[in-house]
């Protein structure tokens, strides 16, 4: 394969003079410290949990904001955690490290609240998108033809990791997509996983992750073709006890 001198020499600049891309992984202090800020209001606030980022927190502690180095973006996920009155000093904190290594500043999934405060500190803001939230106490399929519905279990590791090994196979790439809404992980206490299971093979997964004391959020969604994903979140809406909302 031939490549074009001018486009190395671009390639070889690009290599020379990026800022520094340390590699991120939380500490098990700073998990801990990020899960007393976790709050029933943010329902993505969990997957700030997930082990590759940093994090910096408010000089309060009150607030904290995660982040992962990306092609010389520091790249943040939904809301910062913790006390909203706080978030303006963690982001100033995180801004600071950002023109401390020449990085670029840029968050993804925030909510409404979450982009104003990141506006007044100079970021622009872009709406691509909106929240589904499932209540799930009026929920019900009368009128449908259901199948029997399976009670919830705890699983053994072996099982778990089957369910891994699975879901990893029909991601169908070795990139992971999804940062502000995917853990990266399966099998946290606390988290449900849901199975549409054929002729004895399990045919496609889902993984939610808490939200809070009372709710749950999507984090794995695989399956092959012929698994319904619609069928695995009915199931679980029709189980689920009635004060939670996926």
């Amino acid at each position: 394969m031939v490549f074009p001198a001018l486009w190395l020499e671009d390639l070889s600049a690009y290599f020379l003079l990026r800022s520094a891309e340390p590699a991120p992984e939380l500490t098990v202090d700073e998990v801990e410290r990020l899960r007393a800020l976790l709050n029933e209001r943010d329902s993505l606030g969990y997957f700030a949990l997930r082990r590759d980022k940093f994090v910096v927190f408010s000089k309060s502690g009150k607030a904290a904001v995660t982040y992962r180095v990306i092609a010389g973006v520091a790249l943040c996920p939904a809301d910062p955690l913790g006390d909203p009155e706080a978030w303006p000093d963690a982001i100033e904190e995180y801004l600071d490290v950002c023109r401390r290594y020449a990085w670029n500043s840029a968050t993804m999934g925030c909510s409404e609240l979450g982009a104003t405060v990141w506006a007044r500190l100079g970021l622009e803001v872009l709406e691509i998108g909106d929240e589904a939230v499932v209540d799930t106490e009026p929920f019900t399929l009368d009128g449908r033809v259901m199948r029997g519905v399976r009670q919830a279990e705890d699983l053994l590791p072996a099982e778990l990791e089957d369910l891994r090994t699975l879901a990893a196979t029909w991601r169908g790439t070795d990139t992971e997509r999804g940062f502000s809404m995917a853990l990266g992980r399966m099998g946290d206490a606390g988290s449900v996983l849901v199975t549409a299971e054929h002729e004895g093979r399990v045919r496609g997964l889902l993984q939610f992750v808490p939200w809070a004391e009372k709710g749950l959020s999507l984090d794995v969604m695989r399956r092959d073709r012929t698994a319904d994903n619609e069928l695995m979140i009915s199931e679980l809406l029709l189980t689920t006890p009635a004060q939670q909302s996926p």
